[in-house]
């Protein structure tokens, strides 16, 4: 319904025989003008297979199923051959496949590193396409993904509701799930650069009233909407539950440079600011910077220390360590 008039060609790959004819089935039952003007079904990706590239390329709970690293190395590979502009990998909210999903990220930021060296762009069928690469979501920054190495991973989640039959399978009486996911959106080319602020003062509330495509509730001016867009670009993101409390918000939030931080907003402090976060959820992008920043200490497990950190451990710090890993 949203990209149905743009989309020209439409390729699906599934291994599955009976996920192939289910997508021919739907297909079929589409009315022509719904369906892509052109579609086609394969079993399988070629490295050099002809006629596979396309602006959006999408893997959906794939990678994870895959045996082994190195052929998953292969199959992201393969994928970023085939992607003219936009690459994005899904997958299961789990640690496992939260790591799957950040080691190809970090797979795709190095190639990148490597091509850009030889030549700042690349043939993709009959296009040039830059080398560079930059991570649209959830990372605001091309650096390391900062839960490594703690007992968090990068996931979010979204509230869905179930079909009459999975109920049925599930055995469960509420139509409303709660499904977690793991996730990276890779686009070709540089990082938009942070757009020059532009100064700009505040209007009492009647003159913002009065013009609310002009100023927000609180009296400060709206930005352009390319404006808006390009500073996104740089915005932190909130990576878990905001903690709601009577007159402010704590959140947890990838920054920019790379970090876990811990935010807070109070009333007092700024209201347009406190007025967002009791707004915002988990996975959104947020503008505001905060009254108070920390950096977000994690515990990490006691199997992840090494024996001469162990051994500087005392009794009570041993015992909450163990009881945080069960």
């Amino acid at each position: 319904d949203v990209w149905m008039d743009s989309i020209e060609r439409f390729v699906g790959i599934d291994s599955s025989e009976a996920m192939i004819n289910c997508a021919e089935q739907i297909l079929d039952e589409l009315p022509k003008n719904k369906r892509p003007a052109s579609t086609e079904l394969l079993r399988y990706l070629a490295p050099e297979q002809p006629n596979t590239h396309a602006d959006l390329v999408v893997s959906a709970f794939a990678l994870s199923e895959l045996p082994s690293d190195a052929l998953r190395k292969t199959t992201v590979e393969t994928l970023w051959q085939n992607t003219k502009d936009t690459l994005v990998l899904i997958d299961r909210g789990t640690p496992n496949a939260s790591r799957i999903i950040s080691e190809a990220r970090d797979l795709l930021l190095g190639l990148s590193s490597q091509a850009s060296g030889d030549s700042p762009t690349v043939e993709i069928g009959e296009l040039r396409v830059p080398t560079a690469v930059h991570t649209v979501a959830p990372f605001p920054n091309e650096l390391g993904d900062p839960s490594n190495e703690t007992p968090v991973w990068m996931h979010f989640s979204q509230r869905v509701q179930r079909p009459t039959f999975t109920m049925r399978t599930k055995h469960s009486l509420s139509n409303i799930e709660d499904v977690h996911y793991s996730y990276v959106v890779m686009r070709r080319g540089p990082r938009p650069a942070y757009p020059q602020a532009v100064p700009s003062a505040k209007v009492d509330l009647d003159k913002a009233r009065a013009h609310p495509d002009l100023y927000l509730p609180l009296g400060s001016p709206r930005k352009p909407l390319e404006q808006l867009v390009s500073e996104a670009f740089h915005w932190p993101r909130i990576i878990a539950p905001p903690i709601k409390r009577k007159g402010h918000v704590v959140a947890d939030v990838c920054t920019p440079d790379g970090q876990i931080q811990r935010w807070t907003f109070t009333k007092t402090h700024d209201k347009q600011a406190y007025r967002d976060a009791r707004k915002a959820s988990w996975g959104d992008l947020f503008p505001h910077q905060p009254k108070a920043t920390a950096l977000r200490s994690y515990v990490k497990p006691l199997e992840a220390l090494s024996p001469e950190a162990k051994q500087k451990l005392n009794r009570k710090q041993r015992r909450s360590m163990m009881e945080f890993d069960e």
